[in-house]
């Protein structure tokens, strides 16, 4: 988001919870943990890559229901309000 004018702090994001007991947690889990896979796509394609990704993780676990869902509607819904144009 940095390349798009979007400081780090600025950025909105979800917080997967980490399962307890565990290590690792979902995050690690993700395609973009410890890459910068996601600089390469336009702001639209990464925010749909990490939301289907999270998806996935939520859905393998057997987790993935309407709590879930809605915080994943609602992040698309933050990013756009915060940055309008940019996700389009």
């Amino acid at each position: 988001m940095k390349q798009h004018g979007v400081s780090k702090g600025d950025g909105i994001a979800i917080n997967m919870e980490h399962p307890h007991p565990g290590s690792g947690g979902r995050h690690r889990q993700t395609f973009t943990y410890g890459t910068k896979a996601d600089e390469a796509l336009s702001p639209r394609d990464a925010l749909g890559r990490g939301v289907r990704d999270t998806k996935r993780i939520y859905e393998e676990e057997g987790l993935y229901g309407s709590d879930i869902r809605r915080a994943l509607q609602d992040l698309i819904k933050q990013n756009r309000d915060a940055n309008p144009g940019l996700f389009d």
